[in-house]
Order: structure tokens, then sequence, then C-alpha cells
């Protein structure tokens, strides 16, 4: 259809050119006769394409329903709604329906419709938290009356039971060795009661729960436990709970944990950019808890060229419950870095052997440097430069000291050896 378009364009230009042509010729011979001339058609030019009959034509939706009310719906019912797309126009009309919201599924419609061709699309929206709706799913065409249409899906989700405090339990910092306790409190919104039952209590590891029924299908307690030990880190599970109504989905209460350790040291692996020119700083911190504090006795490196201090201890804010002792490394460039690294330990007075000694390993790393192009280089901080020099001095006057106090200890060795009397064989018996 272009092609015919393009065809009908260039043969209008022809036909134009060849009237001016003749007429220009005709007062440049002086004729007294009028010579006729035809002007061409005029050609539509643009997106739109031309019908059997010479007109143009274009793509033109028809769109049933212009919205998803869904209206109000329990927690877990669906809510979805059907539509359906037609062509009337005289030319193919591109459809295209995009997702605005993960909370959404949309099942689109064929791509292309041929006039007088429709299509139907459905809208599914998530109803597993309760609340209102207020989204949009956007049809793009190439109708040039309506390229875009943005569909409405609105309506409001009920819970069946409130939850409170929350609808959900989360032990923010729990004890690894601990037992920790959170109870729910549900109250009946259905229009009937609704009793309520432990379906998977059995399923819920490292946590227990422990369903009290207050008063009959109308308000219950959810009792939560963790059950030590504990592992360190993020722990997880669901408590389902069954009702009584046959056309209503199980409740679900989602149970986190995360157990931080007492005495954690951060970061756990120290990195320096291989291509980096200048010396360095890194700060490790080892993390303890107030009640129960940890001290650092002991600090060691495993080369020369790992230079540290360890910095004054920094009073915890108001309400904390841990504190900080923090180490500053003093690292070389990258180039005098071995590839092998080096490494950091931490001694502690810690009463738990898992907590007496920390390894920070030290690692060169290649960094892919960035053309100036890419990244422009920034003006350096006030006082970087000095607190570089700084650095490097620390790092030269701590590998001298190493490498006096070898040399030291060599000669020593070799005075003691010239000291020591020669012992004569022993005669041959």
């Amino acid at each position: 259809m272009q092609k015919r378009c393009r065809l009908v364009w260039q043969v209008g230009l022809v036909l134009g050119l060849s009237a001016g042509t003749a007429a220009w010729a005709q007062q440049e011979r002086g004729s007294d006769k009028d010579v006729p001339v035809t002007a061409p058609e005029p050609v539509g030019l643009g997106l739109a394409t031309e019908g059997e009959s010479g007109q143009v034509g274009a793509g033109r939706l028809q769109l049933e329903p212009k919205e998803l009310n869904f209206g109000e719906v329990w927690v877990g019912m669906p809510a979805r709604g059907e539509f359906t797309v037609k062509n009337v126009g005289d030319a193919p009309l591109t459809v295209t329906v995009r997702n605005t919201c993960g909370c959404m599924v949309v099942a689109s419609p064929k791509e292309s419709l041929a006039p007088g061709e429709s299509d139907k699309f459905t809208i599914a929206y998530g109803t597993t938290r309760a609340g209102k709706a207020n989204q949009r799913v956007t049809v793009l065409t190439n109708d040039p009356d309506t390229p875009t249409v943005e569909v409405p899906v609105r309506g409001t989700v009920k819970a069946v039971y409130d939850f409170s405090p929350a609808d959900r339990v989360r032990f923010q910092a729990a004890a690894a060795d601990a037992v920790e306790t959170q109870v729910l409190t549900l109250k009946n919104n259905y229009k009937r009661p609704l009793r309520l039952q432990l379906k998977n209590e059995e399923k819920i590891e490292p946590f227990e729960a422990e369903l009290r029924e207050i008063k009959a299908g109308e308000q219950y307690q959810l009792v939560v436990r963790t059950k030590p030990p504990l592992s360190f880190g993020s722990s997880s599970a669901t408590i389902i709970l069954d009702t009584d109504a046959a056309d209503l989905p199980a409740l679900k209460v989602p149970v986190t944990a995360v157990v931080q350790p007492r005495v954690s040291v951060t970061p756990a692996r120290v990195y320096i950019d291989g291509a980096a020119d200048q010396p360095s700083s890194r700060t490790v911190r080892l993390r303890y808890q107030l009640d129960d504090p940890t001290k650092i006795t002991e600090i060691q490196v495993s080369h020369d060229w790992i230079v540290y201090e360890q910095l004054p201890d920094v009073p915890p804010r108001p309400g904390q419950d841990y504190s900080f002792h923090s180490i500053r490394l003093m690292l070389p460039a990258g180039a005098e870095i071995p590839d092998e690294g080096g490494m950091l330990t931490i001694i502690t007075d810690d009463r738990s052997p898992g907590f007496q000694k920390f390894e920070v390993p030290i690692a060169k790393r290649v960094v892919q440097a960035r053309s100036e192009s890419d990244s422009p280089g920034k003006p350096p901080k006030a006082g970087e430069g000095v607190e570089r020099d700084r650095v490097r001095q620390m790092i030269e006057d701590a590998m001298a000291r190493a490498q006096a106090k070898r040399a030291a200890d060599e000669a020593s060795g070799a005075a003691t050896e010239e000291q020591k009397p020669a012992t004569e064989p022993k005669p041959r018996e």
C-alpha cells in the first residue's frame, strides 16, 4: 500500500512539472492561441493509506468498556475485566497494551487488526493486600485521532480480618539463642462469623505459632515465637489460617526474623584497585553489643605493607544498643600490592570462641579504567592531597621500621653464631 501511495505522489509531481513546462513554452513562443493546461489531482501525503475508491483511509479504534471498576472484593478474590478492541476504520489498526504496575496482569490482544476485525484482552488486578486500587493500563494505536487511550483500574480490596499491630510478623533483631515472642490480634470484618484454624503449624521452622480464640468466629490472637538456635542472617516462613467459608481463600501471615551476630566485622573483605597509583586508606569496624562488650586484644597483619592504627572509640548515640571498634588501614598503591594480597587478623577477648578471631582478606582487583570523555575528572577535595601524603609517609615509615628490625635480627643472629665456641669433633672409637 505504501508503494502505491508513493507511485501516486510521483505521478502527480511529474504531471505538475509537465503542465508548468508546457505553459512556459507557450509564453516563450508568443502564440496567441491558448494552450489548455490540466492540473494534476491532489494526492494525500502521510501515514494514512488510499482505499479502493481513491479516498484516504486510516485504522480507527473502538474500545469497550472504557474502564475496569471491580467494586469491592475480599482479599484473595478475583478482580478481572475483559475488553474488546475493534478496528472501525478502513486501514489496518496496530494495538499495543502496556501495563503500568506490577500489581496487574494484562493479556494483550493481536498486534494488528484488519478493517472490521476485533479482538479481546483482559486485565487482572492482584488482591493480595487490602486497600484502594487506582491504576491504569495504556493502549497505544496508530489511530490518528486516539493514538493513546488510558484505561482506569479502580476498586477496593477489603480485608476479611483486620490484623493489628501489623499484617505480618517481623523479628528485626532476633537473638540466635533466645526465644522471642510477638502477638497479632485478628478482628473479623466479614458479613458473618468466620472461624479460623492453623493449617501448617508444623511447617514454619524456625518459628512456632499458636492461635487463641478470644470470641468465636469474631476475634483471635496469633502468637508467634522463635525457636532457637536461629542461623545468622534472615529466616522466613508463612503461617496459613484456614477459614470455614468455602468461597474465601486462606489467610496468609508472613513471618521473618533477622539475626545479627553478637560480634561482627565490616567489611568482610577489603578491595584495592590494582590500577591505583596512590596510597589509600580503609576503615574496618568491629561491631559489638553494649550489654555484652567485646574488646580488641591484638591486631596482626600478614605483610609489612599493611599499616594500621586503632582509632579512638566513638560514644554510641542515645538509644543505640551497639558500638564499634575502628581500625584504619593504610595501604600502598595497587602496583605495590602483591597479587596474593594480604590478611588483617583481629583478636578479641569475647567469651565465645566463634567471636575471638576475625580474618579480613585484603585483595587487589583490576577495575576497568574509563576514558576522560566517559568520566571527567573531579577536582580533589580539600585536604585530600595532604591525607594521601600522610598515608604514604606512614606506610614508608612502617616498612622502613620493619626492614630495620629484620636487619637487626639477622645481625644479632650472626653475632650469636660467631660467639659460640667451636666444637671439636669427637675422635672415633
